[in-house]
């Protein structure tokens, strides 16, 4: 509560400006309406196009490239929570009903964030996919689950090649919820070669989840 305030009187004596051109903005996001509408991927994949055989599909909603790279990395790595308020402000901008129509969701569709190592969680102070997307699910009146456990540690996947990252998530989620006919909406910050999301789709399709779909806050090329 304390940080918020404090957060709210920054925003009042300090406010934000777009992280790419700099013009004062209003909405508390990262960037202003016309950078914003650069960066816009808002593309569908299927799962194969990345070799990621257990995802039915997936969802990136802007370039991992320029300021929305910047304000990622301020997040990660120099543990920046003022990032963290701004991404989940430009996630919300995205509506369910445009993913619903797509893939054929109800609303019955559960939205599971991907866990992060518990050290760098602690480390941060925060849980990156949790802080982007748990807003974004209430705002669309969607079912928020955390049946996804991390049951192994694992190296950043930052800087991996593409083997490298498979292997090194292999193992990593248990499922700790009954998910069988299920349609999940798996969620994280970034999709690069897709290796944690796939092994994440591959431990609820074993226990049962008939469909799983991902939502990435940002991608880029493999």
């Amino acid at each position: 509560m304390i940080q918020e305030l404090l957060y709210l009187i920054g925003e009042i004596f300090y406010p934000s400006r777009c992280l790419k051109c700099k013009k004062e903005i209003t909405d508390r996001g990262v960037l202003c309406p016309v950078c914003r509408f650069m960066l816009h991927e808002r593309r569908f994949f299927r799962g194969l196009d990345y070799e990621c055989k257990f995802l039915d599909g997936f969802f990136i909603y802007y370039r991992y490239e320029g300021s929305m790279r910047e304000a990622l990395l301020q997040a990660k790595f120099f543990h920046r929570k003022s990032f963290v308020k701004k991404l989940a402000v430009e996630m919300e901008n995205l509506s369910f009903s445009d993913l619903a129509g797509v893939w054929n969701l109800s609303e019955d569709t559960w939205v599971v964030p991907i866990p992060t190592d518990k050290n760098r969680a602690k480390a941060r102070g925060f849980d990156l996919p949790q802080e982007v997307f748990h807003s974004w699910t209430t705002k669309e009146k969607l079912k928020w689950k955390l049946c996804l456990k991390r049951i192994k540690g694992s190296e950043p996947q930052f800087g991996l090649n593409q083997q490298a990252r498979k292997k090194n998530v292999i193992g990593c989620w248990q499922v700790c919820e009954a998910v069988v006919g299920r349609h999940i909406l798996l969620v994280d910050d970034i999709f690069t070669t897709g290796a944690t999301m796939n092994e994440a789709a591959r431990c609820l399709k074993e226990a049962g989840a008939a469909k799983v779909y991902a939502v990435a806050l940002s991608g880029g090329k493999k």
